[in-house]
């Protein structure tokens, strides 16, 4: 199944109750801490510089990361939230597997995970049908129970791609050449 690969945001949104939120998120420079409180969140967009999915594609899951994240204190969960209509409305949150240490700090050793949240057949309780415009997709992290550090956020979307479907041809000594693709005859 196709996918859009990792997919990394350039735009922080909104935020409530963060730390570094000027930053850009990027690996190397990006920091974004998550305190602890039911009405902290930050919500991040400009997935790949706003491109679009193939044509008539579908979506079928939605998959985030988040990278050298920790929490404090240790083995805490974050909820994440996707809009696809540019923060209209967001899904229901789901919430990442539990973090890890928060001792490692920066540098060698430090490069924490948080197990995915979605994958290739989660919708997010959110209606794909038509969707194909990256621009509208946002992000919202929040947690209200510890607080979150993670210094990158990534998207990977999973779709099926449009099949071409054509009526009958009928060939009377004609040349057929197929530069790319399938070719089936019934």
């Amino acid at each position: 199944m196709p996918d859009t690969g990792f997919m990394s945001p350039d735009n922080i949104v909104g935020q409530s109750g963060t730390f570094f939120g000027s930053e850009w998120i990027t690996p190397s420079t990006g920091v974004i801490v998550f305190f602890s409180g039911a009405s902290n969140f930050q919500t991040v967009d400009g997935f790949e510089n706003d491109g679009t999915l193939p044509a008539g594609a579908t979506v079928v899951g939605a998959e985030v990361q988040l990278l050298e994240s920790y929490s404090s204190p240790d083995g805490q969960t974050f909820d994440i939230q996707l809009s696809i209509d540019g923060g209209s409305n967001f899904s229901s949150a789901i919430t990442s597997g539990n973090l890890g240490t928060s001792s490692g700090g920066s540098g060698a050793g430090a490069d924490h995970l948080v197990p995915t949240s979605g994958g290739a057949t989660q919708l997010w309780g959110l209606d794909w049908s038509g969707f194909s415009d990256l621009s509208q997709i946002q992000l919202k992290g929040s947690n209200g129970t510890a607080n979150i550090v993670s210094q990158h956020v990534q998207l990977k979307l999973y779709y099926e791609e449009a099949e071409l479907t054509m009526g009958s041809v009928k060939l009377d000594g004609a040349k057929i050449q197929i530069v790319s693709g399938k070719f089936l005859i019934d």
